[in-house]
C-alpha cells in the first residue's frame, strides 16, 4: 500500500505541475514561446544576412571618356559590355571579396577635317577588392583596384599607318548594390571612376571616365 500511494502521489504531483505550467501561469508559457520565437527569429536574419561566396554574371553600360580628342572623334559616350566573377575571401574580415572583370567596347568615328571612318576598341581586365554588406534585399558594396587595358584603332586606307595598338596600366574606384530578387538572383547597378592616362602615336590619350551599368548576377555557396 506505501508503494501504491508513493507511486499516486509522484504521479499526482506530475499532473500538478502540468496542469499548473498548462493553465496557472499561461504569462510564463508566452515568454518562453516569445524566447524561442525571438530565437528562430535571429537565426532566419543572420542566415538571410549572409553573403554567398561567389558570383558570376554580365552586366552593360555606358562609359563617358573624357579625354577631348576622343570625344571628337567618337562621341562623348560609350556602350561597354562585361563578364564579371567575384569570390569572398577566406580571412577574418567579414565579406571582403575578389572582384574579376573582362569588359569590351568598339565605337565608330570620323576624323575631323576629311569626316573619314575611324574605329577604336578597347579590352579592359580589372580586379578589386571590395567590401560587401547585405542588407535585407541588398546588398551594397565599394571597393577600388587595378586596370589593364588594350586598346586599337583602325585608321582610313589613305592613312600612312593602317592601325594603332597599345595597352597601359590604369586605376579605378567603384560603388555600387546587388538588389536581390531570390537568394541566388540579382540585378547589379553600380559606378565605376577608371584613372587610364596613355600614349597614342605619340599624343597622350586620357581613356579614364565615369562608367554607369546595370547587370544580371547569379550567386551561389555559402
Amino acid at each position: 500500500m506505501k508503494k501504491r500511494s508513493k507511486v499516486l502521489m509522484i504521479i499526482f504531483a506530475i499532473l500538478f505541475f502540468i496542469s499548473h505550467l498548462l493553465y496557472a501561469q499561461p504569462s510564463e508559457r508566452a515568454k518562453l514561446i516569445n524566447i524561442k520565437f525571438q530565437e528562430d527569429e535571429m537565426q532566419y536574419v543572420e542566415r538571410n544576412d549572409e553573403i554567398k561566396k561567389i558570383t558570376f554574371g554580365f552586366s552593360s553600360g555606358l562609359y563617358f571618356i573624357q579625354d577631348d580628342n576622343f570625344q571628337e572623334l567618337y562621341g562623348k559616350n560609350v556602350t561597354y559590355f562585361r563578364g564579371e566573377y567575384s569570390s569572398v575571401l577566406p580571412i577574418p574580415v567579414e565579406y571582403l571579396d575578389l572582384w574579376v572583370g573582362i569588359s569590351y567596347f568598339q565605337k565608330s568615328g570620323q576624323t575631323s577635317l576629311t569626316e573619314e571612318d575611324l574605329k577604336f576598341s578597347l579590352w579592359t581586365f580589372s580586379y578589386a577588392l571590395r567590401y560587401l554588406k547585405k542588407v535585407s534585399s541588398f546588398t551594397p558594396f565599394l571597393g577600388s583596384g587595378v586596370d589593364f587595358i588594350v586598346y586599337k584603332e583602325i585608321y582610313p586606307e589613305d592613312f600612312i599607318i593602317s592601325s594603332s595598338f597599345g595597352k597601359d596600366l590604369g586605376f579605378h574606384v567603384q560603388a555600387g548594390v546587388y538588389i536581390h530578387f531570390l537568394s541566388s538572383l540579382s540585378a547589379k547597378l553600380h559606378v565605376k571612376y577608371n584613372l587610364a592616362k596613355t600614349t597614342l602615336n605619340d599624343v597622350e590619350v586620357d581613356l579614364g571616365g565615369i562608367e554607369c551599368g546595370i547587370g544580371l548576377i547569379y550567386h551561389f555557396g555559402r
